[in-house]
């Protein structure tokens, strides 16, 4: 602890006080000690009392800007900076009206990537959707039909069919004795990719009902896991004159199963009913 000599002239105490309250911390210490050593020097050169009217003058001449201290702010290495930001966003504007055409581009540029990668993000996620609600959808697989003919090669996932005695004929239809690893199979094909694709008429009682079906084989609805609300998911497609419907189509189970369906000409058993539910599969 400094011990201060009595008798030893000091500075004028209101000078030193103002002096620590507008000089900057960073700055204090070393002024102080700078004009409290020109003070001792003026004492003996000019006397204690020219000396102290040499320190006021020292002390109000040093009030300059860059000596003054500043406002603290307890956000000031804040990693969000209000006053930076704002900055960054006055700088940012200033730039845009200086140059309308350069930023008229980035800006634009900008909108278009962004939008493009929502977008394919946005695909992407569709992709990964599909199959999800299915319990075997790892293990479904799509046939893929190639054909090469006159040295023309073409091909589609539709169901490979062949005309023989002027009926169809499904040619994987012994896929299962073929492929041992293939354990069930089916063919599907939807209303308006055959020759007759237009509504046809179903007849439940006195009530008639223009519906779009599609054909699908035996082992759909055991490989396809929709929820069956009545009938035998095992036996719902087992003949050519089975039919499942779907809820929405002819009401509620109760009017329905068991009763005669009246298409066309021929009469079919109504075997099961699939609930209806929005969604598609992958080839």
């Amino acid at each position: 602890m400094r011990i201060e000599d009595p008798s030893k002239p000091c500075p004028p105490l209101w000078a030193v006080r103002l002096l620590g309250w507008y000089c900057a911390p960073h700055l204090l210490e070393e002024v102080q000690g700078d004009l409290q050593e020109e003070f001792d020097h003026q004492v003996k050169r000019i006397g204690h009392r020219r000396a102290k009217i040499d320190y006021i003058r020292h002390v109000l001449g040093f009030i300059k800007p860059f000596a003054l201290k500043r406002k603290s702010s307890n956000n000031s290495t804040s990693f969000l900076n209000m006053n930076m930001l704002q900055h960054y966003c006055i700088v940012a504007l200033r730039n845009v009206i200086r140059h309308k055409s350069f930023s008229a581009i980035n800006i634009i540029g900008l909108t278009l990537g962004m939008t493009c990668c929502l977008f394919i993000f946005l695909w992407v996620r569709d992709e990964e959707q599909v199959d999800k609600f299915l319990a075997n959808g790892r293990n479904l697989y799509c046939v893929y039909e190639r054909h090469n003919s006159n040295g023309q090669v073409s091909g589609n996932y539709g169901s490979p069919v062949r005309v023989v005695a002027n009926r169809g004929e499904m040619v994987l239809r012994d896929v299962k004795e073929v492929i041992p690893e293939v354990q069930l199979a089916s063919f599907y094909a939807t209303a308006y990719e055959l020759p007759w694709g237009h509504p046809e008429t179903f007849q439940v009682g006195d009530k008639i009902h223009k519906l779009k079906g599609s054909r699908a084989g035996e082992d759909f609805f055991k490989m396809f896991s929709y929820p069956i609300i009545a009938g035998d998911a095992l036996t719902a497609l087992k003949d050519i004159s089975s039919i499942a419907n779907s809820r929405k189509k002819l009401g509620s189970t109760n009017e329905w199963p068991g009763v005669g369906l009246q298409r066309g000409a021929p009469v079919s058993a109504a075997t099961g009913e699939r609930r209806s539910r929005e969604c598609r599969t992958q080839p």
